[in-house]
């Protein structure tokens, strides 16, 4: 097993936990863009081969969702991908086309994983939105990750920017952690604080989930956000304000060839103004 692993977990980790709905996040239907890295594991990360060879993978993927009180359905297609390019840094790549709120835009993002020392880890990301009322005019992310691994504890300590299409915008600050469990299972928890202008509103988002996995076999995550969020755009020139919220999501990977595999997602997102189910099926395969 080698360093890459753990710093695909805590990318996604990182990029999972940003999921919400108002003006502090992408929307539900982008996901982590390191999740189909290598597997679970307990075990800190060693050092590199001196034989390294890039690897890395893609994926294909779309999805739809229904949403209540005539809001509108949406759906999505996208591409992902990653690469290691060197032992010390994974980058990737995303192309989402969306379209939720009777609007549809396109979402394009690149991000980078750097590992400085044996347990220590970065990771910085930027995304543009094209059109669509939901999407964000443009997205910072960055985060510090720290392992302990006598402990299997691994610390994470994230920010994030989000400029959206009309005049709001936010600034969130992440605290989190994850504990490696025996057998390939991990617990994770968090929270958002977040900072919504114009206004200087400010709220909270949780989240709480757990992880299992069987190498090149299957990887599962079930996860529970709740808490308050302080904008969120529902359509042209509307908007709902200063509300709690919850989602609850399933991400099942399977392998089913050595390198080939499917991806499913399902969530469901629920607030005083509307409910959306929603659901993705896509395609990987890893070099």
């Amino acid at each position: 097993m080698n360093r890459l692993f753990l710093v695909s977990v805590c990318f996604a980790c990182f990029m999972r936990m940003a999921h919400a709905d108002d003006t502090t996040a992408i929307p539900m239907p982008l996901t982590p863009l390191l999740e189909s890295g290598p597997q679970v594991t307990t075990a800190p990360p060693s050092p590199p081969s001196p034989n390294f060879a890039p690897t890395g993978y893609v994926e294909g993927g779309a999805g739809a969702s229904s949403v209540t009180h005539h809001y509108g359905g949406g759906g999505e297609m996208y591409v992902r991908g990653d690469v290691q390019t060197d032992p010390d840094n994974r980058w990737n790549m995303e192309l989402d086309d969306q379209t939720r709120f009777h609007s549809s835009g396109t979402y394009e993002a690149i991000g980078n994983t750097h590992i400085w020392e044996k347990d220590l880890y970065s990771t910085e990301g930027i995304g543009i939105g094209q059109s669509g009322i939901f999407l964000p005019r443009y997205r910072i992310d960055a985060s510090l990750n720290q392992a302990w691994t006598e402990y299997s504890l691994l610390g994470t300590i994230g920010y994030m920017h989000f400029d959206a299409m009309d005049v709001h915008s936010s600034d969130s600050i992440l605290l989190a952690g994850a504990y490696y469990f025996p057998d390939a299972w991990i617990g994770q928890a968090g929270i958002w604080f977040n900072r919504s202008n114009p206004g200087g509103v400010f709220s909270t988002t949780q989240f709480i989930a757990v992880t299992k996995s069987a190498p090149k076999d299957y990887q599962a995550t079930l996860r529970y956000d709740f808490g308050r969020e302080a904008y969120q755009v529902i359509g042209q020139n509307s908007a709902i304000t200063d509300f709690s919220s919850q989602t609850i999501s399933l991400d099942v990977r399977k392998w089913v060839w050595k390198d080939w595999g499917v991806h499913a997602q399902a969530s469901y997102y629920d607030n005083p103004f509307y409910s959306r189910s929603e659901g993705t099926l896509g395609l990987f395969y890893e070099f």
